[in-house]
């Protein structure tokens, strides 16, 4: 069968001070790593009787650590494992300082077809906050180089609300998508500080300013320019010209099944009545060893997902998208059907949906079950009700 593949490259030259995700500061990635990845997709395409690839997306950390030769072995593992599917979307992370002309031929020679660069904000004063490791004027000279030799798609990473971020630096800066017409897709997030990052213990402390309703402000700054450029917000925290949208992620909005290989990946993976998730220990050391032949335990966390996980999920992840979920989707794969689902106080999916809707917050059309655009914004407080 056609599954979808998610490989962490868990390296980066140095963490942003905002960042929880796993990752671990080095000049480059040892082979061995690489090796270990071609391993467990190995294993993983035979365990589950994978027969094609549907998407690929290798994110991080920072993928543009890798070496051309590397990207290329692994690319060659990857296909070993099972071949990519006519028309299969894949995608490699980058950021700016990592955008070489020899890294981007390798992309296009392994397959790449689309590239996602972590530009987060032209704006210097912000990204020095953060400690982030290239200025805007990289980022620029990055676009450049893609829109003279990149052949494939091109998606932009923003975030709203770091600490120095100016509301008219932030508006202008989107500005590059006009100059640079090859970017097709923008995700922008809103800062989440967390406390055990660098930056959530300088919030903490009183040292730097964090306002979450400043942040917010931003995002919906942004989205109205974005909205104007020509980008249409399909989810969350995703806009894209007509046609550009993220295939990989799609797969987890629509709770799709997916193969996670890496240090600190996931993955996810349905049967009858039961759903399986697996996420690989945030440790490389013991994941190199064991999947180079070293014995031992699978170092990896499992769990078990229920029917009731399953249907929240799949409510919690399809909301999400503007369009929202469909009806005749989950009674296909929930037999008792939406009606019957009910939150953990005894309520009833349509009377909580009927209440967003009679504050204008949520819709339906053509069987498919939506939150509006200032619903969207609730999303949290909505998934609380069903919850």
């Amino acid at each position: 069968m056609e599954s979808s593949l998610y490989i962490h490259i868990p390296f980066c030259r140095k963490k942003c001070d905002y960042c929880d995700f796993f990752s671990v500061p080095c000049r480059s990635v040892g082979d061995d790593y690489i090796n270990a990845v071609r391993a467990e997709i190995m294993d993983s395409a035979s365990r589950f009787g994978i027969t094609s690839w549907g998407t690929v997306y290798v994110g991080g950390g920072t993928p543009s650590l890798l070496s051309p030769m590397q990207l290329s072995r692994l690319f060659e593992g990857i296909r070993a494992a099972a071949p990519l599917s006519s028309g299969c979307e894949v995608t490699v992370e980058m950021n700016p300082e990592g955008v070489r002309g020899d890294f981007v031929a390798a992309c296009s020679e392994s397959g790449v077809n689309r590239i996602s660069l972590g530009i987060q904000s032209l704006d210097d004063g912000a990204l020095r906050s953060v400690h982030r490791g290239c200025m805007g004027e990289t980022a620029i000279g990055a676009l450049s180089l893609l829109e003279s030799c990149w052949g494939g798609s091109l998606s932009v990473d923003f975030i709203a609300g770091l600490p120095s971020q100016g509301t008219d630096e932030f508006g202008r800066q989107f500005g590059i998508l006009r100059d640079f017409k090859k970017i097709n897709h923008v995700s922008l997030y809103t800062l989440t500080v967390e406390d055990e990052t660098p930056l959530g213990r300088l919030v903490s402390s009183g040292i730097v300013d964090f306002s979450q309703d400043d942040a917010d402000s931003l995002w919906m700054l942004g989205r109205d320019v974005l909205e104007s450029e020509g980008f249409f917000q399909y989810e969350v925290s995703n806009f894209a010209r007509r046609g550009c949208e993220s295939r990989h992620n799609s797969v987890y909005w629509h709770s799709g099944a997916y193969v996670g290989c890496g240090a600190g990946a996931s993955g996810t993976w349905y049967f009858p009545g039961r759903g399986e998730r697996w996420t690989n220990r945030a440790d490389i050391d013991s994941y190199v060893r064991y999947w180079l032949g070293g014995g031992g335990e699978v170092p990896r966390d499992m769990e078990i997902l229920d029917m009731r996980t399953m249907q929240f999920e799949f409510l919690m992840m399809g909301f999400r998208l503007r369009e929202g979920v469909s009806a005749a989707e989950f009674s296909r794969r929930f037999p008792s059907g939406l009606s019957s689902y009910q939150s953990s106080d005894g309520r009833l999916f349509g009377d909580v949906f009927a209440g967003w809707k009679e504050r204008a917050l949520a819709g339906e059309r053509d069987g498919r079950l939506f939150l509006t655009r200032d619903g969207i914004l609730l999303l949290n407080r909505f998934l609380e009700e069903l919850l």
